[in-house]
């Protein structure tokens, strides 16, 4: 796991995240790719603007989101895991994370 107050640290490197979405209906789960900005506390903006995910997450669509391998250390090939609370305001969506972890690689 990863404490929500360690994770803008954790992240250091990783520029954006897969923001994924899902409907309420039989769509399948919408994936977009985005830059991230924090507010502390492992609290993350995300531009999502007006398009599917914004209208998942106002359909009430909990968010997950990927930060992809990258940045430096001994675990830059980790993906990193969150799952949090979204507040979606103007086209920019809030996520307060709720739990985040590390996710090896395959091997």
């Amino acid at each position: 796991p990863i404490s929500p107050d360690d994770l803008e640290a954790a992240a250091e490197g990783r520029p954006w995240v897969f923001l994924v979405t899902a409907s309420s209906g039989s769509e399948p789960a919408h994936v977009v790719s985005l830059a991230v900005g924090w507010s502390g506390g492992g609290v993350m903006q995300l531009a999502v603007g007006e398009g599917r995910a914004a209208r998942n997450i106002a359909a009430g669509s909990s968010p997950v989101v990927v930060f992809p391998p990258g940045g430096s250390g001994e675990r830059a090939d980790y993906s990193i895991i969150v799952d949090g609370e979204a507040s979606l305001d103007g086209g920019v969506l809030t996520i307060t994370p709720s739990g985040a972890m590390w996710h090896r690689p395959a091997r």
